[in-house]
């Protein structure tokens, strides 16, 4: 299914990436969703080619290539003659030692010729390349270097972590047909976190620290242009990265595999008073990560302000913390995507998270993950438990009006463990929308206090024999409710006080619907609404079939066209004690977070019969 921009969340996709999701042909081959500000491969590679033709041999400024001569003097010759491109030829015994850190301070190309070029690293700095302006100046900008078809490897006993290129204040880079062994390939940050002078916890809410620190309100002083293309990674550790990019716009990664190695963006602190508030900019922009694939590191693909995002038809695989995550992130698009066994969340937001779209993803859980930080000797994060498939953690953006508003559609969650079920980790939201999903295996719990709109619709969710779930199959509560056109299928009888649907209402809730939802079990799976004494809510339950209907004694129901498995026309009646206790309150959680105004809003009564805007939006996955 290709992505278009009405299927946006409701809202407007307006920037350049996600304006031209549904464009119907790539450039030369590329995918149809290539951003238009990025020269495709084929480009890069014609450019290079043309740059070799003039280029000059490293042996000519007295490389050996032999293996055991330290070249990096030769190497340094080299980079200062200002020749078009500098060659590397590969071949049967041949390889460049570099016996320590090389620094560029010009426009440089460095290309292996005949095969990838091969050269090991044994200085004692991790970082094969620093790059950046000889001054030091965080308003100077060097660029552009192009590093082709080499192959860097990091012996033993040295330290891993490094990277083949680390650059501050570059634009115009490329870093494409490499490999990496025991080490990285790309860091590119910012002069004034070289010099120190950012603090992220050097502002407040209502004052940027990126301001303070020395970056302009225009956002004409980011690094830009990285390009990464058909590389591999094998770092060995799970701590290293493939690509790190801070404070960066347009950069494209494809047909990359990392292993021990990820992609990760930061563009400030995620919290509220490091730089996170949504009233200041996000500072790494325009990101496309696609066709690739990451496993054994710390995440897949994570990172902390970005906006204008794009990650497609990735896989992911046994990572420590999550798959595929938006922390403090805006207009944002995780769709085709594969993700497999990981150590907390498939796939997740963090901080502020708006308009963000998970769409079309797989996404396993099979316990490989449990527990993955011993298997990979690494720090453990979070529960680490290796069930949940999907998460929003909001970490104080509850007093924020529109700063989480998040939609998964059409992907599929499952479990595939050999006990028990997967789930989900709810977290405060404003808008939450989860819609057109097949959930196997796997509950879809969403109850947490004092959260705004909440869509659950035309959901699957199928329990395979053997495989009961504990928890109510489908839980929420929200300031407006709507669980519409859900099917519920158990292989096995429900035991206990199992429920199909529990919906906890909240004081300040205005409107809840349960409508058309099926429900297929051997016994009993009955729909639940919890609500406190007094509340004011309209509560329409109509035309689902399958379960009995229980509701909190005094709450106002408009009941009809309900039925039980047997067809038989079923109306509400009071929540018998034992379900009245048991699992009513929604998760909470020690981010202390606060009613959204939308919650606390002094809105009209609705009708028993009416439809807030909110769901007059939606339309069915098939529509």
């Amino acid at each position: 299914m290709s992505l278009t921009r009405r299927s946006m969340i409701g809202l407007v996709a307006t920037s350049p990436l996600l304006a031209q999701l549904g464009r119907a042909a790539g450039p030369d081959g590329e995918a149809a969703d290539w951003p238009a500000w990025a020269r495709t491969r084929w480009q890069l590679y014609d450019e290079l080619a043309g740059l070799a033709r003039r280029g000059t041999d490293v042996r000519e400024f007295g490389a050996r290539l032999d293996g055991t001569s330290d070249d990096a003097d030769a190497l340094e010759r080299a980079l200062a003659a200002g020749a078009a491109a500098i060659l590397i030829p590969a071949g049967p015994g041949r390889s460049m030692r570099i016996g320590r850190q090389i620094r560029i301070t010009r426009p440089t190309v460095l290309i292996g010729t005949g095969g990838q070029a091969a050269i090991e690293y044994t200085g004692r700095e991790k970082d094969m390349f620093l790059a950046c302006a000889l001054e030091e100046d965080p308003t100077r900008f060097l660029g552009p270097i192009r590093l082709d078809n080499l192959r860097i490897i990091r012996p033993e006993p040295l330290r891993p972590h490094g990277k083949l290129l680390l650059g501050y204040n570059l634009r115009g880079v490329s870093v494409t047909r490499c490999t990496s062994e025991r080490m990285g390939l790309v860091g590119m940050h910012h002069m004034l976190q070289r010099l120190r002078r950012y603090r992220r916890a050097g502002g407040s809410i209502a004052e940027d620290p990126a301001l303070k620190s020395g970056f302009s309100a225009t956002l004409d002083d980011l690094c830009e242009d990285l390009q990464v293309h058909d590389c591999r990674t094998d770092a060995r550790t799970y701590m290293s990265q493939m690509v790190r990019f801070d404070f960066t716009r347009r950069v494209a990664i494809s047909h990359c595999h990392g292993r021990f190695a990820n992609v990760s963006w930061w563009g400030g602190g995620g919290r509220r008073d490091e730089g996170g508030d949504l009233r200041h900019p996000r500072r790494v922009r325009d990101v496309y990560v696609a066709d690739s694939e990451f496993s054994h590191a710390l995440g897949g693909i994570y990172g902390n302000n970005g906006q204008d995002i794009l990650i497609a038809r990735n896989k992911v695989a046994m990572v420590v913390d999550i798959g595929i995550d938006f922390e403090g992130c805006v207009n944002a698009v995780a769709r085709d995507n594969i993700v497999t066994n990981a150590g907390n969340f498939c796939l997740a937001t963090f901080f502020a998270a708006k308009n963000i779209l998970f769409e079309n993803n797989l996404c396993i859980q099979d316990g490989g993950a449990t527990n993955i930080h011993l298997q990979l000797r690494a720090r453990k994060m979070g529960a680490a438990n290796g069930r949940t498939l999907l998460a929003l953690r909001s970490a104080g953006f509850g007093a924020v009006d529109g700063a989480i508003e998040v939609a998964f559609r059409n992907n599929r969650f499952v479990w595939q463990g050999s006990d028990g079920v997967g789930g989900c980790v709810p977290s405060f939201f404003g808008r939450l929308e989860v819609s057109g999903n097949r959930f196997e295996n796997v509950t879809c719990n969403l109850a947490y206090r004092r959260t705004g709109s909440l869509i659950v619709a035309d959901n699957q969710l199928t329990f395979g024999k053997g495989v009961l779930p504990v928890r109510p199959v489908i839980s929420g509560n929200a300031a407006q409710l709507s669980v519409q056109r859900n099917r519920i299928r158990l292989a096995d009888a429900p035991t206990g006080q199992l429920r199909a649907i529990q919906l906890a209402l909240l004081p300040g809730s205005k409107f809840a619907l349960v409508e058309g939802n099926r429900i297929e079990a051997a016994a009993d799976l009955p729909i639940v609404m919890v609500a406190p004494s007094g509340t004011p809510a309209s509560v329409i339950l109509r035309n689902n079939h399958g379960g009995t209907l229980l509701v909190t004694e005094g709450l106002t129901v408009r009941a009809d066209g309900n039925q039980d498995g047997s067809d038989r026309p079923v109306v509400p009646r009071t929540i018998p004690v034992e379900f009245a206790t048991a699992d009513a309150s929604p998760a909470d959680s020690a981010d202390q977070e606060t009613s959204p105004s939308a919650a606390d809003a002094d809105e009209t009564a609705l009708e028993a019969e009416a439809v807030p805007a909110f769901l007059r939006s939606h339309k069915p996955a098939s529509a």
